[in-house]
């Protein structure tokens, strides 16, 4: 699975290097995709590591961390049943 700019993605795992579970449960839109020098707030010395950024509010997230939400598809057909009459 692929994870692109657009796509609205769910933060699902805690960060590898101290188990931070605080943005797990997070939900928010892809605004881009690239490599980037994550460096984790205990100090972890930072990686080259593959990131989907949260624009709009200024995070990344590692690409591993997360999964896709896929949207919800459209009913092929919707019917509406009429009240049956007496």
């Amino acid at each position: 699975m692929t994870i692109r700019p657009g796509d609205l993605v769910m933060v699902v795992r805690p960060t590898p290097c101290c188990g931070d579970k605080s943005a797990v449960g997070k939900i928010y839109k892809v605004g881009a995709v690239a490599l980037s020098d994550f460096a984790c707030g205990c100090g972890a010395e930072p990686e080259d590591l593959l990131a989907a950024f949260d624009v709009a509010n200024k995070l990344a997230f590692e690409v591993t961390r997360l999964i896709r939400i896929d949207p919800l598809s459209e009913p092929e057909s919707v019917t509406q049943e009429e009240g049956v009459g007496a």
